[in-house]
């Protein structure tokens, strides 16, 4: 899934993600400025929402305005396979 980001660098969003959480975010494909969610082996819903954690937490570090909360929809969602 690649995420667009707007006006924000996704560059600063990576490397703020790897450096202070070990989260590693693709690249967004065919030079949308963006960012790709993806993973490798088995995958369960509190890793999901680890990862958007840090994406969230991540995105409110570099000052980005959100309306909502990305984590708590998923938590809403995901909280029926745990």
């Amino acid at each position: 899934t690649t995420v667009l980001t707007g006006g924000l660098d996704p560059s600063e969003l990576r490397t703020l993600c790897e450096q202070q959480a070990g989260l590693i975010l693709g690249l967004g494909i065919a030079g949308i400025e963006g960012f790709r969610l993806a993973h490798m082996g088995h995958l369960n819903p509190p890793m999901i929402l680890g990862a958007l954690g840090t994406i969230e937490a991540a995105l409110h570090s570099l000052g980005t305005p959100m309306t909502s909360s990305g984590v708590a929809a998923a938590a809403a969602a995901l909280g029926p396979h745990l």
